[in-house]
């Protein structure tokens, strides 16, 4: 079957895909509307479904997760499109729900055809060129495109009128949104690039996350007219757009690393090489601008300790204002008034000079930590409607929320969804938000777990009762998306900041060995209530009492940390990783049987001791062995433990470097 559905409410960015697709002989459904989409690819079945992120009705990561967790649609695949605002979260969250590809628009249409191909086959047909559809589609585009430059510039005048401020950010976001999906594709890349400025700064005005500066708004309006005044060189969107259409679901690990001092900029870039963050160094303005086009993770800015020169750094800094790339400031010994200034400035974290290069990456993962791992929030409220809408607007932020409207279905749930954070409605028919809260209080799993109520109640008494029986915080109905927003973030940050200092190795920032054996707990208990599958791996650096020995202590944490970054870059953010002992770690892996975890896991074996690790006068290279276990209904925690112990020792005995999955008949324990 060869029945494919397409979901975008953008139509310049669905035409090209659909005749593409039409043009190749598959039959091409469309939709604009999120739900009644879903509503039909459960009846049909379809072969695959590219769907876009941001829809009316239902949001794309909601139909994704619905697909992908029906018995009836899991032969069904899935395509996730999106234009670039938040397009890492969003990689993260579709690649954990089992996303198939994920494209960044504009689409380029014969990388696209391409992977359709291999994902459900080819029809035999006579094929169309995606420049024959390009030009066929053009004149239409040169209307919409006239047309989307009028709603902007219209918008934009409305913006300023109090009254109609919300209604003209929608529609700047609509069409900013749209420009930087499609005008690549009909050689407008210089539009795509600008519109996509502007899609971030207007989203960011609507999320609550920056303040109206209508000079600089009207400035960004501007240079897309500007720049939409000429079409491009017949050229690819996939290279010539800014940003290439397919990319992987982690991050570049790029950093920009701005100062003055040309020596400290080269020598830092040097010294965390193996950290596996590419720093770049810009000493000039062109370089740093040339470096922000191409866009990066962080930000880095190091302040002179002249006063002048550092006013000067801020000065230019404020040109630089539309460049959303999170910033971090280095200063020594700085004052009250240069943290004031950063903090102006959009600082993340101002770090004290000097500062050793194992200080900063740590930082840099903490961080990334938060992007990787979008909170999870679970809402409980009666009323679906409101449930539903919560869950919409936390998804857009970059949240992952799931919701129930039946609070005693909550600790089943709980035990599965493990949120971040727990926000409760005070006002339910059958059991209150209080007595919910009291019975989630009186579990130790979720003692330390943030409870938010959303409520009505304006009684002093009655909130200062549910705080004693252990609710954190309230906020009051109605709320605006951006309060929620902001208020669910904060707490779920503070959360995770306390919790990291509990459950966290601190040399690797990974669970440490008694929270690693508590989730593993956790997931056989949801292996025997689902009655699915849940295979557990032991790995061990090999040799490495030689490489401490040879190269120092210093050389082997970070031999451990370049570890730890292959794997979690690789592993899903489901799957358990843990540092178990001094060199060894635990990786839980649920819904996986024992071949497939060895495939994963060799492949990352195999990529890991490919990997160039530096001494100070050496380059060498490390490797890991490792035992896999698959857990059955007779097994409890401690005997899978020494099954994959077991299976490690034999993968030692076959020579190290390599993977063994438990045959009992072989037996042995590991050195």
């Amino acid at each position: 079957m060869h029945q494919i559905v397409l979901i975008d409410d953008d139509p310049m960015a669905t035409k090209p895909l659909a005749k593409a697709l039409l043009g190749r002989g598959y039959h091409v459904t469309l939709f604009d509307n999120g739900k009644t989409a879903l509503e039909y690819i459960k009846h049909e079945k379809p072969a695959l479904v590219v769907c876009d992120m941001l829809l009316p009705g239902l949001h794309g990561l909601d139909l994704l997760r619905q697909i992908k967790t029906a018995p009836t649609m899991k032969e069904t695949k899935v395509i996730m499109i999106t234009a670039v605002y938040k397009s890492h979260r969003y990689r993260s969250e579709a690649q954990e729900m089992g996303a198939d590809a994920f494209f960044l628009k504009p689409i380029g249409l014969e990388n696209f055809v391409q992977t359709v191909v291999e994902m459900i086959g080819e029809v035999d047909t006579e094929k169309i060129s995606s420049d024959s559809i390009i030009s066929e589609l053009q004149e239409e585009f040169e209307a919409y495109l006239q047309n989307a430059l009028a709603e902007l510039q219209e918008s934009l005048r409305q913006v300023g009128k109090p009254v109609k401020k919300k209604l003209a950010l929608e529609n700047l976001c609509y069409y900013a949104h749209s420009l930087a999906g499609s005008a690549g594709n009909f050689h407008y890349n210089a539009v795509t690039q600008h519109a996509r400025i502007l899609d971030h700064y207007v989203q960011e005005l609507q999320e609550g996350g920056r303040e109206l500066e209508v000079d600089h708004l009207t400035a960004l309006v501007k240079k897309v007219v500007e720049v939409a005044a000429e079409r491009d060189p017949i050229s690819d969107p996939e290279t010539e757009a800014g940003e290439p259409d397919v990319e992987p679901v982690r991050s570049s690990n790029r950093v920009i690393f701005w100062s003055t001092n040309r020596n400290l900029g080269e020598r830092f870039a040097e010294i965390v090489a193996p950290f596996h963050w590419v720093f770049v160094p810009c000493f000039d303005h062109q370089e740093l601008q040339d470096a922000l086009d191409q866009g990066a993770e962080y930000w880095v800015i190091d302040l002179p300790d002249n006063p002048i020169e550092c006013k000067k750094i801020f000065a230019h800094i404020r040109k630089l204002d539309h460049y959303t790339v999170p910033r971090l400031f280095l200063a020594r010994d700085p004052s009250f008034d240069t943290a004031l200034e950063s903090i102006r400035h959009k600082s993340i974290a101002m770090l004290t000079k000097p500062l050793s290069a194992q200080a900063i990456t740590d930082f840099f993962d903490r961080e990334a930590a938060w992007h990787r791992e979008p909170g999870k929030v679970l809402i409980i409220d009666d009323d679906p409607r409101l449930a539903s809408h919560y869950s919409r607007v936390l998804a857009e932020a970059g949240l992952f929320p799931s919701y129930l409207t039946q609070p005693e279905q909550a600790m089943d749930f709980l035990a599965d969804f493990q949120p971040d954070l727990i926000l409760i409605d005070w006002y339910m028919p059958e059991i209150s938000g209080l007595e919910l809260a009291r019975i989630l209080r009186q579990s130790k799993s979720y003692l330390g777990i943030p409870i938010v109520f959303l409520t009505v109640e304006q009684n002093p008494e009655q909130q200062l009762h549910a705080l004693d029986e252990g609710v954190d915080a309230f906020l009051n109905k109605p709320i605006t998306d951006a309060a929620l927003v902001r208020h669910v973030k904060g707490r779920i940050r503070r959360f995770r900041e306390i919790r990291s200092g509990i459950v966290n190795d601190g040399l690797t920032g990974i669970l440490n060995h008694a929270a690693g054996l508590d989730r593993v707990r956790s997931e056989i208990s949801r292996a025997q209530r689902n009655k699915s599958a849940f295979s557990l791996a032991l790995i061990d650096l090999d040799h490495f009492k030689q490489v401490n020995d040879t190269h120092g202590h210093l050389i082997g944490d970070k031999v451990i940390k370049s570890l730890c970054h292959s794997l979690r870059n690789r592993l899903r953010r489901s799957d358990i990783l843990a540092r178990y002992g001094g060199e060894e770690f635990l990786i839980g892996l649920p819904e996986t049987d024992g071949e497939t975890a060895l495939h994963v896991l060799d492949r990352i074996r195999e990529e890991f001791s490919q990997i160039m690790q530096f001494s100070e006068d050496q380059i060498f290279q490390a490797s890991f062995s490792g035992g896999i276990a698959s857990w059955h209904a007779d097994l409890d925690d401690a005997q899978l433990i020494n099954q994959a112990d077991r299976a490690l020792y034999q993968a030692k005995q076959a020579g190290r470097n390599c993977f063994r999955n438990f045959a009992p008949s072989e037996g042995g324990a590991s050195d």
